[in-house]
Order: structure tokens, then C-alpha cells, then sequence
């Protein structure tokens, strides 16, 4: 109690000096941001937040303010302005005065249900406080363990836009009134901070709008079904979307389209995280389709996701000193092993636990936490020592399992699926990612009676993609095909072959298991269309395989399915029969398991769970690489789903999965003869160069690979069959090996009659 009493009078005074000291200042009661007295510069320092340890954006330090203190029952405490907002269950945002005991606040100790509050009380004084703005993705921060709130981005935005037009309306709508009532402080208090010669002069200034005198007018309006009619909206800001309930928001978002629309170059911009399959869900997957797509729907969408963030994917290590004495080893010792094993340790304090993190390398794969589990330290596992996690592990955890984390973070509409892949390849995919343009090919102009727009690029890209050298390339192409009636997309995605670089090879290295996982399968164009018929798609294949590219160095794996059929009926037919259209570009399959001879295509039922698993692994060892933004995008929302009879099954959880599913047919080529051969044949082309990279590679990481002899003795024992005779083995040229035999080693191929895949003759070396 005495403490209590004396920190009270301590507040009294602290309020009584600085009553005294801005007597000369008028501030406005109502708005924190009219307070601001200096800004104090932090530019060393960082916040932890519910992202991490991020930078301030910016630090201020305000007037004196009413004074509040919270109290949680885990004793938690916090002392704030009375409208500093703080997260209650389900993430609502609440100022501290609005609270009652009857709340759940979020903190670190409870992130999904929250701590009850205990007690809130005004302090009865006004103190100076120092007003924190961080960049996240909620804009948040953890303040004593609590978990705080701050929105910038929106605000800047906007104000940008008032400041720099004239006579111009802007709308805020959001979910919740406190949201909204945040985001009109923060432009209050961006435009306090702002020179003189930016400013523009004030007509109204309250918490629910503002007037400039450039005849430029932010409003707010409630989450009603009817939007502020008779006002001009000019610029629309609808934050968090989805959580708005759909009897509400969809009848609101068609009676303010029309209003919004009226004005000439209006601006709508809707931020939200998924929520189900609603009206967001629906105008996002119109926003990412082609902008030459009748159906997009004018909108530019921009996905954030949680790795984006710069040291999410740090691996954290927490020794338990009992087992360290355990064992008798210490600290130190597990220090020297990481850091004499090429890892970039740092030191942190997390949840009052010491930690050893270890940096993430998106090119190093292993500082991936699996491999980095698997270290040792003389005999004893690492994992023997203590827990070894990283953020994501964490979060799931704290957000209740996968399915919540996936919607927050991985932006998934649905729970209870899959991802095709893991976050960590798809953030490879993403960095992998370039801009595709349409170019005008002169033959197409020549022969094509109907535009080819739809038909795209790798842009600035030379070494993958040439139009005068587009006879030179070894080309893969995989078709998935519709109807044309504006539904579903034909697809033709185009594969270059191409050897992985050194730096690849050094990052796949433990995944490369013979000679042919040396080399890729690399996107460098795509044609997309759900306009144009299967006859009038034979048109543009046959263009691209025999004008093009050289049909001799290009192959095509075909859906055999109603299209499919359609296609290869009409392609030897194109331009009126005068072509030189021949069957030898289709890869051959078995199409049941009985049949003796292959035909053209690949028929897909039972077998689409194994090709999706061959796609998997041939894009986690490298084998397959895409740059396309739509089968990226399409391949991040390709998850796994038990169907109503409790089979599995894979489809798009939102939007079409046309793209992605031309590379999982695709996939199936790896194991086949067509592209041994023309691995074979790319080798005999790129000559000595090929081996110097693939012999530098193994003289690198010779102590890594297997002995040679001792697998083709292996095969020798396990296969009862007559082998060639093959000649002395130089495991530092591995050309020699796979020239000396591999190529004649063709005609001992069989077929994989279930899933399509050549099998070579056991004499195969492999190289690790």
C-alpha cells in the first residue's frame, strides 16, 4: 500500500511540473495527435512485436495526457493514455477506457483467448507519454506483455491523397468503429508532423472528419448496409473486409460501387485477412487474374505474408541447463560447433529464456530447422540438449493450431487443407518470380487469323528466353485444356531444359541422386485463354512446337481427356491441312495397366496422386522451376482435402488451379526416355563446358558423395540380368561415366505401366 501511495503522489507531481511547463501550449483535448511536442529519434533501436524485433517508424513524445492503468489477472500490468488501444479476444481493437472486467486482453502469455482483466482504473493526473509507431502487418506491439495496437500505412494514404488533390471525398469504413476512429488520429497526428509548406489550412477537425481548405473531405461511416449517400466519395477504404458480417457488407459494397464509380479515376482500396469464402474471397481471385482477362475485375491485389518479414524463419535454440550438465557440455561448446559449421549465430533474450538463434540463408539449405535438428554435437543430437523451434512452430502453437495459423498467415480462405507446399518453397517460388510480357512473333502474324495476347514471356530474361535462338532450346511443353465458354483456362506452359548453375547444385546437393538431376526444367512462357476453342488452341500449339521452336528438340505431355481427344483431332488439320504437323512431338503413355503399347497423352484418374507427389519432389531437388506470378499464386493455394467418402483429393482452395495442374502432368516426364534423351542430348551440346561445372562441383563436395562402385555393385546384386561392360570408373569426371554408357543404356528402358514413368537398367551410376 505505502508503494502504491507513493508512486500516486510521485504522478501528482510529475502532473503539477508539467501543467507549469506547457501552460503556454493549447492542446486539444480530444486528439492525442494535436499533443505531439517533440520527436525523439530511435533510428538504433527495435520493438518486439507479435511479428518480432522490428524498427519504430517513429517515436513522439505528447503533452500531458489522462492517465490509465490496466491490470490483468496473470499480473500483467500496463500504465497508458486513456485511448491507447490494446487487443481483446478475437483480435478486436478497444481503448483502454472502454474496458471492462468482463474483457480479454491479448498478451504474450495468452495470444489466442487473452487474460481476463482484473482491474481498470483512471489515475486522475495527466503525465506526458511517449506514442510508438511500428510497420507490421496489424501494426502491433507488445508494450509490459501486452499486446498494443498502431495503424500508419492507411493513414498515409490517404492523407497523401487529400493533401495533393482538391475537392475531393474520402470514405473510412471498417469493422469496428475503434478501427476507424484509430485511423483518423493517425492521419491527424502524420499531418501535425508534416512541414508548414505541406500543409494545407483546417475547416473541420473532429474524430469522425476532417476539412481542408483545398475542398478535400475525409468521412467515416459505420459498417451499415447503406453507405453515406449524397456524399462524393472519391477514395473508398475499407479495412479488414472479411470480418465485416456478409448480410451487412454486401449489400453496403453494391449501393456505394455505383457512388464511387460516378467520379472520374476513383480509388477503392480493401485490406483485410481471409475470412472464408465470401465477397473478399470472390474479388480477390478476380483481382489476380490476367489483366487481359475479361474476367478480372479491375483491382491490383498484393498478398504479405509472415516470411516476408526479415528474421522469421531464424532457427531458435534453447539449451536446458540441466542437460547441459547433464551431458557436461556447455554453452560455449554448442557456440563453437555452429559457428565452425558456417552458421551466423547471434544471441537473444526471449520469454526471459536465453537463446542461441541462428540465421536463415534462403540459398543455404541448412539453416532449414529440420537439418539444423539433425546436428550433433560429438554423438549426442542437439535436440537432446533443449528445444529447438522458430517462429512458425511458436505461433502455431499460440494461435491454436495449423488451421488458424494458415489463415492469419498463409492467407488460406478454408481450414482443414494441406498446402502443396511448404512456406519455405513457396517463398523460394516467390523470389524466383518474374515479369512476363507478350511479344509479337512474326510468323504467328503471318499465319494466325485471331490475336495471341494471351501468350506471354519470360521479360528482360535473355539467357533463358531469345527469340532468335528459340530453334536452339530444348523445350517441354504441358497442355490442360477447356472448353472456351469464359469458365475455366486452356493452358500451354512452356519449359526451357537447362543445367542448373553452380550455385544450385551447391543448395540441391543433397537432394541430386543421378546424373539427370543435374539439370531443370525451367517456365519461361505460358499462353492462358478461356475464349478460345480447343480448335483454335491447336492452332497456337502447333505455331509454338513447330514454327517456334524445333519440333525435334520439343515434346508435349497431353491430358487424355474429352479436350484432349478434341485437340489431337484438329491439330494435324490446322491452316486448311497445309503443315507439317507429325505425332512424334506427343509423349507416349500406357493408358491401364494391361496395355502393351503407349499412346499419346496421359490419361489422369487414380494416378493424380502420384504425379502431384512427383511434381512435389521434382520442385523441392530444383527440377522444376516456375516464374509466372498466376501458377505461383495458383500453386500457393493448390492444397490437399478429404473428400465427403474420405478419399483425398487436391484442388484449388480458391480460384482456378488450370496452370498449376499443366506442371503436375508435367511432372511425369522426369522418369521417361524422352527426357533422358534430351538431357543426353544437351550434354553432347554444351560439351566440355557441362563437365567442368558438374566435375568442380564433385571435386567441391567429394567427401560428400557415395562410392560409385559400390552402388553399381548393389545393382549388380539385387538385378539378374546381363549388364554392358563398362569402363573404369573416374568419380572425379563424372562425364565419362554417362557418356561411356548412359546413352546406349536408351534401349534397356521399360515402362512403368501405372504411373507412366521409364525405369532405366539398374547399371545407372548415381551421383551425390
Amino acid at each position: 500500500m505505502l508503494r502504491i501511495f507513493i508512486r500516486n503522489i510521485i504522478y501528482k507531481l510529475i502532473s503539477l511540473i508539467e501543467k507549469y511547463e506547457y501552460k503556454n501550449h493549447n492542446f486539444n483535448e480530444n486528439n492525442i495527435y494535436d499533443k505531439i511536442i517533440n520527436i525523439i529519434d530511435v533510428d538504433k533501436y527495435k520493438i518486439e512485436t507479435d511479428y518480432g524485433f522490428v524498427p519504430f517508424t517513429e517515436v513522439n513524445l505528447t503533452s500531458p495526457m489522462s492517465l490509465y492503468r490496466l491490470e490483468l489477472e496473470n499480473g500483467d500490468w500496463l500504465e497508458c493514455a486513456d485511448n491507447h488501444i490494446i487487443f481483446t479476444s478475437n483480435h478486436d481493437k478497444k481503448f483502454i477506457r472502454d474496458l471492462t472486467t468482463n474483457d480479454y486482453v491479448l498478451c504474450r502469455d495468452n495470444f489466442i483467448e487473452g487474460i481476463k482483466v482484473r482491474s481498470i482504473k483512471n489515475m486522475n493526473c495527466k503525465v506526458s507519454m511517449i506514442d510508438i509507431s511500428v510497420d507490421t502487418l496489424e501494426m502491433s506491439f507488445y508494450s509490459n506483455n501486452i499486446l498494443s495496437h498502431n495503424t500508419i500505412s492507411a493513414a498515409i494514404t490517404i492523407l497523401h491523397f487529400c493533401l495533393f488533390n482538391k475537392d475531393k471525398g474520402v470514405m473510412i469504413v471498417a469493422n469496428k468503429g475503434t478501427t476507424v476512429v484509430e485511423i483518423v488520429d493517425k492521419i491527424k497526428g502524420i499531418y501535425k508532423l508534416l512541414p508548414f509548406f505541406l500543409k494545407k489550412g483546417i475547416v473541420n477537425w473532429n474524430q469522425s472528419s476532417i476539412v481542408f481548405d483545398n475542398g478535400c473531405r475525409i468521412k467515416t461511416d459505420k459498417r451499415t448496409k447503406e453507405p453515406a449517400i449524397g456524399f462524393t466519395i472519391d477514395f473508398l477504404y475499407i479495412d479488414e473486409f472479411a470480418h465485416i458480417p456478409n448480410n451487412i457488407i454486401e449489400h453496403y459494397y453494391t449501393a456505394v460501387v455505383p457512388i464511387v464509380s460516378s467520379v472520374e479515376n476513383p480509388k477503392l482500396i480493401i485490406t483485410s485477412t481471409p475470412k472464408g469464402i465470401n465477397l473478399f474471397h470472390k474479388m480477390l481471385v478476380g483481382s489476380e487474374l490476367p489483366e487481359y482477362d475479361p474476367n478480372w475485375n479491375g483491382f491490383r491485389s498484393l498478398r504479405v505474408y509472415w516470411w516476408q518479414i526479415k528474421g522469421r524463419r531464424d532457427v531458435k535454440i534453447f539449451l536446458n541447463e540441466h542437460l547441459l550438465n547433464k551431458y557436461r557440455v556447455k554453452s560455449k561448446d554448442i557456440k563453437k560447433l555452429l559457428v565452425e559449421s558456417g552458421y551466423e549465430i547471434y544471441d537473444k533474450l526471449e520469454n526471459q529464456r536465453e537463446g542461441i538463434f541462428i540465421k536463415y540463408k534462403p540459398d543455404d539449405d541448412k539453416t532449414n530447422i529440420e537439418y539444423i535438428r539433425n546436428l550433433r554435437y560429438e554423438a549426442l543430437p542437439l535436440t537432446e540438449l533443449g528445444l529447438i523451434t522458430n517462429w512458425e512452430e511458436q505461433q502455431i502453437k499460440i494461435i491454436g493450431g495449423e488451421d488458424n495459423f494458415k489463415q492469419e498467415y498463409d492467407l488460406h480462405f478454408l481450414s482443414g487443407g494441406k498446402m502443396l507446399f511448404d512456406s519455405v518453397t513457396l517463398e523460394k517460388m516467390t523470389e524466383n518470380q518474374y515479369e512476363f510480357e507478350h511479344i509479337n512473333i512474326p510468323e504467328f502474324d503471318k499465319k494466325l487469323r485471331f490475336p495471341y495476347n494471351g501468350l506471354s514471356f519470360i521479360k528482360n530474361k535473355s539467357e533463358l528466353f531469345n527469340l532468335t535462338e528459340c530453334k536452339n532450346y530444348h523445350i517441354f511443353l504441358t497442355v490442360d485444356l477447356s472448353e472456351g465458354l469464359g469458365s475455366d483456362y486452356s493452358i500451354i506452359n512452356i519449359f526451357r531444359l537447362m543445367p542448373k548453375t553452380p550455385e544450385e547444385l551447391a543448395y540441391y546437393k543433397s537432394k541430386l541422386s543421378d546424373i539427370y538431376d543435374y539439370f531443370k526444367l525451367e517456365q519461361i512462357g505460358v499462353f492462358k485463354s478461356n475464349i478460345y476453342s480447343v480448335k483454335e488452341i491447336a492452332h497456337i500449339l502447333y505455331m509454338i512446337t513447330f514454327e517456334l521452336f524445333d519440333d525435334n528438340k520439343t515434346k508435349i505431355t497431353l491430358e487424355r481427356n474429352t479436350y484432349g481427344d478434341e485437340l489431337l483431332a484438329h491439330i494435324p488439320h490446322v491452316f486448311n491441312d497445309d503443315n507439317n504437323y507429325s505425332q512424334h512431338v506427343f509423349v507416349r503413355y500406357k493408358h491401364r495397366i494391361e496395355d502393351k503399347s503407349t499412346k499419346m497423352g496421359i490419361k489422369i484418374n487414380q494416378n493424380k496422386k502420384i504425379l502431384v507427389k512427383d511434381y512435389q519432389t521434382n520442385t523441392k531437388k530444383g527440377n522444376m522451376v516456375i516464374h509466372e506470378n498466376y501458377t505461383i499464386t495458383e500453386a500457393s493455394t493448390f492444397t490437399k482435402h478429404e473428400t465427403p467418402s474420405g478419399d483425398i483429393t487436391y484442388k484449388a482452395e480458391s480460384g482456378h488451379d488450370d496452370s498449376i495442374m499443366s506442371c503436375i502432368v508435367l511432372s511425369s516426364i522426369f522418369g521417361t526416355v524422352h527426357y533422358k534423351n534430351a538431357v543426353d542430348e544437351l550434354i553432347e551440346a554444351l560439351g566440355s563446358d557441362m563437365s567442368k561445372i558438374m566435375s568442380s562441383y564433385i571435386e567441391e563436395y567429394q567427401d560428400e558423395r557415395p562410392d560409385l562402385r559400390t552402388i553399381i555393385g548393389g545393382y549388380k546384386k539385387i538385378y539378374n540380368r546381363p549388364t554392358p561392360n563398362l569402363p573404369p570408373i573416374d568419380v572425379r569426371n563424372p562425364m565419362a561415366i554417362q557418356k561411356s554408357y548412359v546413352n546406349r543404356g536408351n534401349s534397356f528402358m521399360q515402362n512403368d505401366s501405372y504411373s507412366g514413368r521409364t525405369l532405366p537398367f539398374p547399371n545407372k551410376t548415381s551421383l551425390r
